[in-house]
């Protein structure tokens, strides 16, 4: 079968028809697809990290960023005011999705999801993944960081995906508890209890997190709540479909 679609690699997007016919540099592909018309979305062949969709409508776009399966190091603030408050644990993320939503060429949100397999359509279903700091919906709580509005936007993402991996997370949104896969959940930890302090409880999931990694049989994550697809994130952040 005759290989077709667009690779985006080394900052350059590649049109394939059985071999490749055209390049050109990633953020003008971007900026070309804009204008393929309203609430267009194109999804790329993605490997171990890097942009899996792109969509623009409205004055907007969204980024989609697929961060890999690969070992990452997660940093923690239990907030106990001393030397060793920040601890870091080295996790596998599943199948985890990074969006990021610009308005006016500038970044103003983003939100963070994993599916049971790799996005090919666009139509699989996407369940938020439980972290700190994310609540119910993905949404991502990043603190005061922006952009620098000077920088293009494939910049501005980059820099927005470099922030979320190397910020310490704490416990100012912790709505994940009851999402976790069940080798990860602090609350069925044989030694845990009712009293468990948020900061108690993350500790023990990410320390749990970081164990289960480890393993060479992967964690599995049920998908919980309503299904979510990048059609309904379109809809939500780009202004629905007509």
């Amino acid at each position: 079968m005759t290989q077709k679609g667009f690779l985006a690699m080394n900052g350059m997007v590649y049109a394939i028809q059985g071999q490749v016919m055209a390049s050109v540099k990633e953020e003008e592909f971007y900026q070309m697809a804009a204008s393929f018309g309203t609430r267009s979305l194109l999804m790329l062949p993605h490997e171990e990290k890097g942009i899996a969709a792109h969509a623009s409508g409205n004055g907007r776009t969204m980024f989609v960023v697929y961060l890999g399966r690969q070992l990452r190091t997660l940093l923690y603030n239990d907030r106990r005011g001393r030397a060793d408050s920040i601890t870091a644990h080295e996790i596998k993320l599943p199948h985890t999705y990074l969006f990021i939503w610009l308005r006016n060429r500038a970044v103003q949100s983003g939100g963070i999801f994993y599916s049971q397999e790799k996005l090919v359509t666009g139509a699989e279903d996407l369940t938020p993944l439980p972290l700190p700091n994310v609540d119910g919906s993905g949404n991502i709580c990043i603190g005061g960081w922006s952009a620098d509005p000077s920088a293009s936007e494939g910049g501005q993402v980059e820099a927005y995906t470099t922030q979320l991996l190397n910020s310490t997370f704490n416990s100012d949104t912790n709505v994940h508890f009851d999402r976790l896969p069940d080798g990860i959940n602090p609350k069925k930890h044989p030694e845990y209890e009712r009293g468990w302090s948020v900061e108690k409880l993350n500790s023990c999931f990410l320390e749990l997190w970081g164990r289960a990694s480890q393993n060479e049989a992967p964690l599995v994550w049920h998908p919980h709540g309503t299904p979510i697809t990048i059609q309904s994130l379109m809809d939500r952040h780009l202004g629905a479909s007509r």
